[in-house]
């Protein structure tokens, strides 16, 4: 990616609760972590900072439910030029048995 001038950021979705030592994993039904580092970077590099979201499996279903949230808000509320989504489960029951 840096070889053709991207930045790679990448969000970890285990993560330490609060103040505790033991890992939870990110609640997917609620993209507030990703607009936080949607935000972080902006303040970083800029608003003008063309950011491409990327989701794989269920970082996908993330993605997507962050763009549900924030898309229809308009572009400036979503923060993100394009974004894409690869091998995300649409049933998530049906395809984690």
């Amino acid at each position: 990616m840096r070889e053709h001038g991207y930045t790679a950021v990448v969000i970890n979705h285990i993560a330490p609760r609060d103040g505790a030592s033991d890992l939870r994993l990110l609640d997917f039904s609620n993209a507030t972590s990703l607009k936080e580092t949607v935000l972080h970077l902006q303040r970083k590099f800029g608003k003008d900072y063309r950011i491409l979201g990327v989701g794989f499996s269920m970082g996908g279903n993330h993605l997507l439910r962050y763009l549900g949230d924030y898309k229809a808000s308009g572009a400036d509320k979503c923060g993100m030029h394009a974004a894409m989504t690869i091998g995300n489960p649409f049933d998530v029951l049906a395809t984690g048995l």
